[in-house]
Formats: C-alpha cells, structure tokens, sequence
C-alpha cells in the first residue's frame, strides 16, 4: 500500500521532469483514497496528510464527499529531499540551456 508520502514524492519527481520539459513550476495533483489503498479517510489520518504536506510547504486540501486530496506543489517553494534538489538543479540548468 502506497503511503501518502510516498505518492506526494512521486508528484514531486513528476513535476520536475515536468518542468525539465516546460519550464512551468506549479503543478496540480489529485489523491483518490483508492489510490492510498483505503476505504475511508480518519480524521486522524487526515490530520497527518495535512501535517506532512504542511511541512513541505505543499498545498493540500480533502474534499470529503469525494474522498480526495487536491494537491498543489510549487516548485519554488515546497521542501525537497536531496535527490530532488539535485534533479531539480539538472532540471534548471535545462531549461537555461534550452532558452
């Protein structure tokens, strides 16, 4: 089962290459609790979504009627694990390359 981390890393991988190619920082995901493994969300698990994605300076808001998380990652602004800030860093120096 995919924790919600782990899928909010992977979005982050995701909008770095998407930035590699169109040089645009903002990008908009969605989580279904499907995709997390999960029939319902707690209001605890829901408060650790909200914390993690707080502090990684990530946008996050749940629609509860729906069972999803919106998720807004602004490369110019969310904490990035190492291996992130170095592929960022390539991405970058892409888009310098290609201007």
């Amino acid at each position: 089962m995919p924790d919600f981390e782990s899928v909010l890393n992977y979005f982050i991988d995701v909008s770095i290459q998407k930035a590699a190619l169109t040089g645009v920082m903002v990008h908009d995901y969605l989580i279904d609790k499907q995709d997390l493994q999960r029939q319902r969300i707690t209001d605890h698990f829901l408060s650790e979504c909200i914390q993690i994605c707080a502090e990684r300076d990530i946008e996050c808001d749940f629609v509860p009627h729906r069972g999803v998380f919106n998720i807004r990652i602004d490369l110019r602004r969310c904490r990035l694990t190492f291996t992130q800030s170095r592929n960022f860093s390539v991405a970058m120096n892409r888009i310098e390359l290609d201007r």
